[in-house]
């Protein structure tokens, strides 16, 4: 059922490929940390390599925050460097 073609809202999700680091690529040589404290996983955090695990917890992180409204993590701390010591921290999911 194509809800666009009745005049509907149309959602769509994209960009969501394997996250891996390039080899002499700007990120890994600056050893810069990039992305969104609240939608980063854990492994990015504390500097361990990306994988296809890295984009299932973004991705997660998303369509938790298209069901709740918020982000995740959201209200957990009161600055990015305390939330990804939280997330980096954490056992569990991000509470609900």
């Amino acid at each position: 059922m194509d809800l666009a073609a009745q005049g509907g809202p149309s959602i769509k999700l994209a960009d969501f490929g394997s996250a891996r680091w390039l080899k002499g690529s700007a990120r890994q040589a600056a050893g810069q940390l990039q992305g969104s404290p609240c939608w980063m996983a854990p492994e990015l955090i504390v500097g361990a390599p990306c994988s296809r695990t890295t984009d299932v917890w973004s991705v997660g992180g998303v369509l938790l925050e298209m069901l709740t409204g918020a982000p995740p993590w959201h209200g957990v701390a009161r600055n990015a460097f305390q939330l990804m010591s939280k997330i980096a921290s954490s056992a569990g999911p991000p509470p609900m």
